[in-house]
């Protein structure tokens, strides 16, 4: 597969790290764009084990704890711990993916809040945005984050004309004081 955008954060103490990624290569992006041109044969079939993992080949991204003393010591193989996918394949490519770096209590529960940025947000029942667009999320723990029934909130759509095509967060967002983040974000305008 492919490996792309890694963000390493913490989060109350623990070290995590988000990984976009995808179940085959895409090839040359010069050539089509395309991310099924990798794709083998047996899993352009519905029923195929992976499922739209594997068929569509879209990017998602899955979370990994980190074990900082064991990775300073270059233990790779103790230093990550795959934990979870934090996005669904079923609503397509999702990329941008931080988190606040405390849980916030919402709804009298304590939870992680992830931002997020769904390549096509008008798949996820949540969400009517066309272009990729920035959403937050919450859950209690982080395998919630996946499930088709964790709720989503736009925060923010492309407005401007530098940031036409898309937006996204770029790193975490920094607590200013109890009630204010600073969001860092990126845009992407049309390549026309």
């Amino acid at each position: 597969g492919s490996i792309e955008d890694p963000r390493l954060f913490m989060i109350e103490d623990k070290c995590y790290l988000t990984v976009a990624c995808r179940l085959f290569p895409m090839g040359n992006l010069w050539w089509d764009n395309s991310l099924v041109r990798m794709v083998p044969e047996w899993a352009h079939n519905e029923d195929n084990p992976y499922g739209k993992s594997a068929k569509d080949n879209p990017t998602v991204t899955v979370l990994y704890e980190v074990d900082l003393e064991a990775l300073v010591s270059k233990n790779y193989e103790k230093a990550f711990y795959y934990l979870t996918h934090l996005s669904n394949p079923d609503f397509g490519q999702n990329r941008d993916i931080v988190f606040l770096p405390e849980r916030q209590m919402i709804d009298g529960k304590l939870q992680y809040v992830m931002m997020e940025r769904p390549v096509e947000p008008f798949r996820n029942p949540f969400l009517t945005a066309e272009k990729p667009s920035m959403v937050f999320s919450a859950a209690e723990t982080f395998y919630e984050f996946a499930k088709p029934e964790n709720k989503k909130v736009l925060i923010a759509e492309p407005q401007f004309e530098w940031e036409m095509d898309r937006i996204g967060a770029s790193a975490p967002p920094l607590k200013i004081d109890d009630k204010h983040w600073l969001v860092c974000y990126h845009g992407k305008q049309n390549d026309e």
